[in-house]
């Protein structure tokens, strides 16, 4: 991929402008799992410095022979278990070390979030919080999201920053380990304040390698 097309459809998740300084680290006190998670991730980024990481602006799509391709007015990638997510997330980019992503790049991801909702869209550091790890309607789509189709919607929707498709599908992730999957965040079949952006559900074994949701798709992230 060359670069304009890195800057396109990978944005750079900027780990490392995060200090603890932070509002949305220093002015608050975790109140949920969720957020506790979130939270901490963050403050290891910080200690552990690190690295920036290039993580897909939108949802992964196929293209006419099944390949995945990113682009914004397309559907999600649905219907493929988290095994063939695994595997097929390192064909993306070999150059840039493509993968799929884990739940600790996921919370980053949520963490850097809450920052620019604060700083950019004018959340209050509640309101930031609690949009992204307790009822998620106004962000992502959902089920009671304001305009949802009770559908999934083209991949581009719901923008935030450089960032789109929260909600929508609920996203494949592995721990950090790779011995073990997750689905991050609810799909738009799900309630927001059940199953909001920032929350994780672990997928069980006997699941990894069969299809369980035609609801979900991966997240794919890169080094810079």
């Amino acid at each position: 991929m060359d670069f304009v097309t890195l800057e396109q459809y990978f944005p750079v998740v900027e780990v490392e402008s995060l200090t603890m300084r932070d509002t949305f680290l220093r002015e608050h006190v975790p109140r949920s799992r969720n957020e506790e998670r979130i939270w901490r991730s963050c403050e290891c980024a910080v200690r552990y410095r690190t690295r920036n990481f290039r993580r897909c602006a939108f949802s992964p799509s196929f293209d006419g022979n099944g390949r995945l391709t990113f682009s914004p007015n397309l559907l999600p990638a649905v219907g493929k278990p988290a095994r063939w997510w695994a595997e097929n997330a390192r064909q993306v980019c070999l150059e840039k070390k493509s993968r799929l992503a884990t739940v600790f790049d996921e919370d980053l991801l949520n963490g850097m979030l809450i920052r620019y909702l604060i700083e950019q869209v004018g959340f209050t550091v509640s309101e930031a919080w609690n949009s992204v790890c307790r009822k998620s309607a106004r962000l992502g789509n959902f089920w009671d999201s304001p305009g949802s189709p009770h559908a999934l919607e083209p991949t581009g929707s719901r923008k935030i920053g450089r960032f789109s498709d929260f909600g929508n599908t609920c996203k494949i992730v592995s721990s950090l380990d790779g011995e073990c999957f997750h689905y991050y965040g609810g799909d738009f079949w799900d309630l927001s304040y059940e199953c909001p952006i920032g929350s994780i559900v672990g997928i069980p074994n006997e699941e990894v390698e069969r299809v369980t949701s035609d609801r979900s798709s991966g997240v794919i992230v890169m080094e810079v």
